[in-house]
C-alpha cells in the first residue's frame, strides 16, 4: 500500500496558491469505503470531485461513477474529473467509446488543470480556457492547450494521508524533481506524460529549501523512511550532480533522520565521457546521499547484452554499467537492479548473452525480478513503433488490443518461437512467485544493515532459483530438446522452490 503522492501534490499546491479561499478534503480508496466517501458528497456538496485512474484502477473509476449516477447525480450535480496515467493516454477512449462523455479528462500536471477548473467552478473563466483537459461537447472532443508548472512551482505535497499510511507500514514518497533528463528511452512513456516532449521543462528540479521542508515535515510526522519518486534524481549531466551535492549537504546540516531510496541512471554514477573531476564529483555526491540517509539506489540496469540495451533505447555501454556499479560496491552503497528480461523483438542467443552476463558480473542477488517480460504501456509510443514496423516487414502480428485496465498492449506473438516457449512456460511460476518477491523486498529496502538476515537471505535463494530455471530452459531450447524436457526443469525447479518456501513463510510469521 503506498500514498498517492499525485493528488496530494495536487491538493498542495492549491492550498499554497490559493489558501482559505477553497475546501479540499482528500480520500484514498486503499483505506476509506466508497460509502464514506459518498456520504461526504452528499454532506459537503463540494462543486468539483477530482478521481486519479491509474493502472489497474479503471474498473474502480467505473463502480465509483455508477454510485455517483445513483446517489448523488439525483440531488446536485458535481464537476467530475479525472486524471493520472489511464485518463491521459486513453481519455478520448473513456469519452467517447466508454459513453463519459460529462467527465473532464485531466491530462499531464494535474496542477494545472485542477488550477484551471478552479477558476472555472468559480465563474472566471471559460471551461476552454483551463489549460491541460479534454472535454466532449456537441459529440466533438476538445482539446486545451498544454502547460507545464515551472520548477519553482512544483510543490510540497499535502501530507494529510501520511502518519497513517506510514504507521500502517505503506510507502511514503516524495519528489525532488519532475521528468527525465535523458528522456530517449524507447521503452518509457515519462516523455508523453510529464512534459518531456519539450526541452525546457524535460526535467525540472524542485527548489531545494521546498525539499527541505517537506522532510522536516515528514521528519515531524514520524516518518523514518520515504522512497524519492524521481524517474531521474540526480538530472542533467554536471548541474544536475552539483545540485544533488546542494541537496545532500542541505539534508546533512539539518540532521534529517529520514532513511531514503532514490532511481538513478547509469550515466549518473559513472559517463565513459565524463571528465576526471566529474568522476570523482559523482563519487562525492553518493558519499553525501550516504550520509543524508540514502540506503539504497535503483539502478535502471534493464539487460545484459547491448542490442537490447539499444533497442530499449537506454543510451550506455554494458561497460559503463560494470564501472558504475563497482564504483556503487566501492563506496558500500546498496542498490538494486531493474531488469526487463525478454521484449517481443528478443531472440533466445540474446537472452542466453544476457543471463550469462548477470552470472558473470554478479547481478543476480540485486536483480529486482529475474524474469520480466516487458509491458509494452499504452504510451510507450517508440517501442510500439519498433513492433509495428517489424509487422509490416514480416507480416506476424506481434501487437494484440489494448487491455484498457493494464494499460498496456496484449503482446500476441514474438519474433523467436523459442522466446514465445518461454514465456509459456514461465507464466504460472512467476504469477505463483510475485507476491513473495513483493513483500519481501518491503521487507528489505530500508535494511540497510541487513538486520532482517533471514528476509535477505530468501530473497537472494529465490532469485538463484529463478536465475537456474531460465537458464536451464534456454539452454535446453539451444540444444532444441523437446518440450517435456523443458516442463521436467520446470517442475524440477517448482520443487526446489517449495523446500525454501516454508523458511519464507517462516520469515512472514517473525517479521510483518
Amino acid at each position: 500500500m503506498g500514498e498517492s503522492l499525485g493528488i496530494c501534490a495536487i491538493s498542495g499546491y492549491l492550498q499554497c496558491n490559493y489558501g482559505d479561499s477553497l475546501t479540499i478534503k482528500l480520500f484514498d480508496q486503499q483505506r476509506d469505503d466508497n460509502s464514506e466517501i459518498i456520504s461526504h458528497i452528499l454532506e459537503e456538496r463540494p462543486a468539483l470531485i477530482g478521481i486519479s485512474v491509474k493502472v489497474f484502477s479503471f474498473s474502480k473509476f467505473v463502480q465509483f461513477y455508477e454510485l455517483l449516477k445513483s446517489e448523488v447525480f439525483k440531488i446536485y450535480t458535481p464537476l467530475i474529473v479525472i486524471g493520472n496515467s489511464v485518463a491521459h493516454f486513453s481519455g478520448e477512449s473513456i469519452l467517447k467509446e466508454y459513453g463519459f462523455s460529462d467527465v473532464i479528462v485531466s491530462m499531464g500536471e494535474g496542477e494545472v488543470s485542477f488550477s484551471g477548473l478552479y477558476q472555472y467552478v468559480c465563474g472566471k473563466i471559460k471551461l476552454e480556457d483551463v489549460n491541460n483537459i479534454m472535454y466532449c461537447r456537441d459529440g466533438n472532443i476538445h482539446r486545451t492547450t498544454f502547460h507545464y508548472l515551472n520548477k519553482s512551482e512544483i510543490p510540497i505535497a499535502d501530507r494529510a494521508f501520511t502518519r497513517d499510511f506510514y504507521n500502517q507500514d505503506g510507502e511514503i514518497y516524495i519528489e525532488a524533481s519532475r521528468g527525465c533528463a535523458y528522456c530517449a528511452c524507447s521503452i518509457c512513456e515519462c516523455r508523453y506524460f510529464l512534459g518531456a516532449t519539450n526541452p525546457v521543462y524535460r526535467w525540472r528540479d524542485k527548489p531545494i529549501e521546498k525539499v527541505i521542508e517537506e522532510m522536516l515535515l515528514l521528519e515531524q510526522l514520524g516518518v523514518g523512511a520515504v522512497n524519492f519518486s524521481d524517474e531521474d534524481f540526480v538530472g542533467p549531466d554536471t548541474y544536475g550532480v552539483d545540485r544533488t551535492i546542494e541537496l545532500a549537504k542541505a539534508l546533512v546540516a539539518k540532521s534529517i533522520k529520514i532513511s531514503f531510496r532514490i532511481n538513478v541512471r547509469v550515466k549518473s554514477v559513472f559517463n565513459q565521457n565524463d571528465t576526471l573531476e566529474l568522476v570523482l564529483k559523482k563519487k562525492e555526491m553518493f558519499k553525501l546521499l550516504k550520509q543524508a540517509g540514502l540506503v539504497k539506489v535503483f539502478l535502471g540496469f534493464e539487460s545484459g547484452v547491448q542490442s537490447q540495451l539499444d533497442r530499449y533505447g537506454k543510451g550506455y555501454k554494458l561497460q559503463e554499467f560494470v564501472t558504475a556499479k563497482s564504483i556503487l560496491d566501492k563506496l558500500n552503497i546498496k542498490y538494486e537492479l531493474g531488469f526487463i528480461t525478454i521484449d517481443p523483438l528478443m531472440n533466445l542467443e540474446e537472452l542466453y548473452a544476457s543471463l550469462l552476463f548477470i552470472k558473470e558480473e554478479d547481478c543476480i542477488p540485486y536483480i529486482s525480478s529475474i524474469y520480466k517480460e516487458l509491458r509494452v504501456q499504452k504510451g510507450n509510443e517508440t517501442y510500439l513503433r519498433l513492433l509495428r514496423q517489424h509487422e509490416s516487414q514480416s507480416g506476424i502480428p506481434l501487437v494484440g488490443n489494448v487491455l484498457f485496465d493494464e494499460q498496456r498492449y496484449d503482446i500476441v506473438g514474438y519474433v523467436d518461437d523459442r522466446i514465445a516457449t518461454i514465456v509459456k512456460i514461465m507464466k504460472e511460476y512467476i504469477d505463483e512467485n510475485y507476491k513473495r518477491y513483493y513483500e519481501l523486498r518491503r521487507m528489505t529496502q530500508y535494511d540497510a544493515n541487513h538486520s532482517k538476515h533471514d528476509a535477505h537471505t530468501i530473497i537472494e535463494t529465490l532469485r538463484y532459483n529463478d536465475y537456474d530455471l531460465l537458464l536451464a530452459l534456454t539452454q535446453s531450447l539451444i540444444k532444441g530438446e523437446p518440450l517435456s524436457t523443458q516442463y521436467n526443469i520446470l517442475d524440477s525447479h517448482k520443487q526446489s522452490r517449495e523446500v525454501f518456501l516454508k523458511d519464507y513463510n517462516q520469515c512472514q510469521t517473525n517479521l510483518v
